[in-house]
């Protein structure tokens, strides 16, 4: 009996021990560089020690309460570092393992803490119908308790899952409300939160001005709170919208701060996020054959933690340029594995761009039919989502479907109705319209043209979709 006592009470201290190491990693995190990379190499030095001894205490969560309690804590000890150095799959066990043991623990706050997190971590992994699950979840508790911080990320969660779903009125509505409680109370990492949501929502819309003055808001509260993670990730998000305004120099800046101090202080997540950025500058320079090589990177260290909708993503942008680098069967096999993996998650704006570029790659495969079929559906959901950009790069492929179709009037008149607009993929467009000029002759071209630009994209995407039908 003496013996069975003693040996606990060595498990225990030790469990406590690396559990403090933990601690001390993740609080690193939040300082200076040199203080970060002190956090990491503890961490990954200790990690199997930590694992293990989180492991035993999830085994005893319902034989004792110490067990349990250090199954809580292992998980809010670790979770910046967790979130970012480790498999995501596996973290979020650590959080479903605290959570259960909250049944003996009854504590409001540490639960809400748990449930934000494992919304936020299933919305990485793609799967939006738990992540939602969790933040109403988080929201019945909040509310019950009249908790306002849990009420703010409880809104901020389902911003995030509105936004995925292409849902982009809703989600700016919970971003705005939860950006109002998040500056009452001085929340800054939360703040930060809600101004990243504010400024993707702005970016998929096709506000681009908009988009990059709330990722600099963003930037301004993640340095405040101090998390050297979300300033990388804030960088990435900066270079998406100077991209888009055509400010490509500044946006590589951005870009190779994102991707060397990630690779270098261990951020896999982020890491990820920053070559899948570095890979559409060089595809933005018409580098291809280097954007390739990023994406396929991007896609490994994605693959490896987890993060499935940069899977996806990273398989969208790496089979589009596979296409205009004239590599089809590549392009096509990349595309098809990233719809499957869009639809099984329940993502319908990546579908929407997936379907586009399956569109372009089953053109220069002469196969109209299946292009026919991929356009209607992307321009549908351009449509239901209500995204201008989506709607005019797609139309941008129905020209090419048309003059396919031996049908270069139709084309040079909807040509006519987007040919101003900001948001068209000119390696795409441009060539296309030249083919279509040259069936019509120039005059005829120009005639066409002139008819289109009076016509409101509303009106023409109507008329397509009730042709493809």
């Amino acid at each position: 009996m003496l013996i069975t006592q003693s040996l606990a009470k060595t498990q225990y201290r030790l469990a406590n021990h690396y559990l403090d190491k933990l601690r001390t990693a993740d609080a690193s995190l939040r300082r200076g560089q040199a203080s970060v990379t002190y956090g990491l190499n503890l961490f990954d030095q200790e990690w199997e020690q930590i694992r293990h001894w989180q492991t035993w205490a999830a085994d005893r969560l319902t034989v004792d309460e110490p067990s349990a309690r250090l199954c809580i804590e292992f998980s809010l000890a670790g979770l910046e570092v967790l979130f970012n150095r480790t498999s995501l799959v596996d973290y979020a066990r650590w959080l479903q393992s605290a959570l259960q043991a909250c049944d003996s623990q009854p504590d409001v706050q540490v639960e809400s803490t748990l449930l934000h997190h494992l919304s936020d971590v299933h919305y990485r992994l793609g799967l939006l119908d738990q992540a939602e699950s969790y933040a109403q979840k988080l929201q019945t508790l909040a509310e019950a308790a009249h908790d306002k911080h849990a009420q703010g990320r409880a809104l901020a969660d389902l911003g995030q899952i509105h936004e995925e779903r292409g849902h982009y009125t809703e989600a700016q509505a919970c971003y705005q409300n939860a950006l109002a409680i998040f500056t009452a109370l001085g929340q800054e990492a939360d703040v930060a939160q809600a101004w990243h949501g504010l400024g993707a929502v702005a970016l998929y819309t096709g506000d681009y001005n908009n988009a990059y003055h709330c990722f600099v808001h963003n930037l301004e509260s993640v340095e405040a709170s101090g998390s050297q993670a979300e300033i990388c990730n804030t960088y990435v998000s900066i270079s998406e919208s100077l991209m888009e305004l055509g400010r490509y120099e500044e946006a590589r800046l951005f870009i190779q701060q994102a991707v060397d101090r990630s690779k270098l202080l261990g951020f896999k997540r982020i890491h990820a996020a920053a070559l899948l950025s570095l890979a559409s500058w060089s595809v933005e320079q018409n580098q291809l054959e280097a954007a390739c090589d990023f994406f396929e990177q991007a896609i490994q260290v994605a693959r490896a933690i987890g993060t499935e909708r940069n899977v996806i993503h990273g398989l969208s942008n790496l089979g589009y340029t596979l296409m205009r680098l004239g590599k089809l069967p590549q392009a096509l096999s990349h595309l098809q594995t990233g719809l499957q993996m869009a639809r099984d998650g329940g993502m319908p704006r990546y579908i929407c761009n997936l379907q586009r570029n399956l569109a372009n790659t089953y053109l220069g495969l002469k196969n109209v039919d299946a292009a026919r079929q991929a356009l209607r559906e992307s321009l549908s959901l351009g449509l239901e989502l209500g995204s201008q950009p989506q709607q005019v790069r797609t139309i941008s492929v129905v020209i090419g479907y048309f003059a396919a179709l031996n049908q270069p009037e139709q084309a040079a008149v909807w040509a006519g109705t987007i040919h101003d607009e900001p948001n068209l993929d000119q390696p795409i467009f441009k060539p296309v319209c030249q083919q279509v000029e040259r069936s019509l002759g120039a005059a005829a071209y120009q005639q066409a043209l002139q008819r289109g630009k009076s016509r409101p994209l509303a009106e023409v995407v109507s008329e397509i979709l009730a042709l493809l039908a």
